[in-house]
């Protein structure tokens, strides 16, 4: 069987997060920019992968995330694929509010492939705990059928870039444990193998040893959130 690799990071620490008056003049507050740390976790997340040979990038429709993808889609030349099945989870104060890919390529990289069709439509309700969950399955089913399955390159890496909620919803995803702790902090990093068809393992799990400031922002769902799931 072919090697395949899945590298899920979440975005660099935001604006609001360190400047918390960011959010009085700002004009969408639910899309906040990196700050200047997380701007370097982003190039740190792309020292750390300078040797991996990405070949696939699929990045949240958020300024945050695009900022995140960018410096390692532009050292490696490679186009990032903006795609709403890694979004954000799409609470209500959220819906509506990400952004479109032509204006992400013209803002802040050319990198952005503006002819790329995202698996997932755009959410535009809001999303629950379980429904986020349902949203990340989906994505990880049709992503598996149409990169994987019947691959005619084998050795691929592709990288997702995404959030913190979306992030552990998507490692439950591809190993299966929809009850498994995910801890992840900004630019945290986890490395997933497909070890056999439908089996994937975690090789790295929510690693930030790559980062000068460690583990920052770590989040995970609360115990009643987790409870819903189970309802």
């Amino acid at each position: 069987m072919r090697k395949h690799t899945v590298f899920i990071t979440r975005h660099g620490a935001r604006e609001d997060f360190e400047k918390p008056e960011w959010v009085l003049t700002a004009e969408n507050k639910e899309d906040p920019p990196l700050s200047g740390n997380g701007e370097e976790q982003a190039r740190e997340l792309a020292k750390i992968m300078e040797n991996v040979n990405v070949t696939h990038v699929f990045c949240s429709p958020w300024t945050r995330t695009v900022q995140t993808a960018k410096p390692l889609a532009e050292q490696k030349s490679i186009p990032i694929f903006i795609e709403n099945g890694v979004t954000e989870w799409t609470r209500e104060h959220v819906v509506g509010h990400s952004r479109k890919p032509q204006d992400l390529h013209d803002q802040i990289t050319t990198q952005v492939d503006t002819n790329y069709t995202s698996i997932i439509p755009q959410v535009d309700k809001a999303e629950d705990a379980y429904d986020l969950h349902k949203r990340c399955r989906a994505f990880m089913k049709s992503f598996t059928e149409k990169y994987l399955i019947g691959a005619e390159n084998g050795n691929n890496t592709y990288l997702i870039v995404t959030h913190a909620a979306s992030y552990i919803a998507l490692v439950r995803a591809f190993t299966g444990d929809h009850q498994r702790d995910v801890y992840p902090g900004t630019c945290s990093l986890t490395l997933l193998s497909r070890v056999e068809e439908g089996k994937w393992e975690v090789e790295k799990d929510c690693e930030t040893s790559h980062l000068r400031s460690g583990a920052t922002y770590a989040w995970r769902f609360s115990p009643q959130q987790m409870e819903a799931l189970l309802e």
